[in-house]
């Protein structure tokens, strides 16, 4: 139970932001922030749509939304206010990244398990990334300067189709 406390928490640190325009929003922290929100959404082959809150409290918990017009696998990957990078999703909780067409994928799916808002406090980038096929990552961090990034995250596969959206979040004191 303490493990998944702590996975929990480790997760909602980053999800336990503000979610917003990160493009009004844009606050540098660090190479790993700025690599990945210097990656072109333009490149991307579909759009996707993110549902979150523009804030939260700490300990609030966090629901995330996300559909893709395409079959694929979901990635989360998050940069917190210290510059750290996380695969925040798929995760121990939930090792199954796909994401099926035109369906709304919520996270956490169900009560197994908990997205919080925790520390460190401040803004954090979050990206949402679909991959079609067997691929991952790769094909849309090729490009990305920062080593950081691409060893926070499982790569295989390249895939050329793939879709992604930023959001800038917040977690605040109560």
């Amino acid at each position: 139970m303490k493990l998944l406390k702590n996975i929990v928490i480790g997760l909602l640190v980053v999800v336990g932001l503000t979610a917003c325009n990160e493009k009004d929003n844009y606050v540098k922290v660090g190479p790993n922030w700025d690599a990945l929100y210097k990656l072109d959404e333009k490149k991307s082959s579909f759009d996707i749509h993110i549902k979150l809150k523009k804030s939260y409290l700490l300990g609030d918990e966090m629901t995330l939304s996300v559909t893709s017009p395409k079959e694929g696998k979901l990635w989360v990957v998050y940069v917190d206010p210290n510059d750290k990078v996380s695969l925040m999703y798929p995760n121990p909780m939930v090792t199954d990244n796909t994401i099926k067409a035109s369906n709304k994928l919520t996270i956490p799916a169900d009560n197994s398990w908990a997205v919080e808002a925790v520390e460190p406090l401040g803004h954090s980038l979050i990206a949402f990334i679909v991959t079609t096929g067997d691929g991952d990552l790769m094909d849309v961090f090729k490009s990305s300067e920062s080593k950081g990034i691409s060893k926070a995250i499982r790569l295989v596969e390249a895939t050329p189709a793939w879709s992604m959206e930023k959001h800038v979040v917040e977690v605040k004191k109560k």
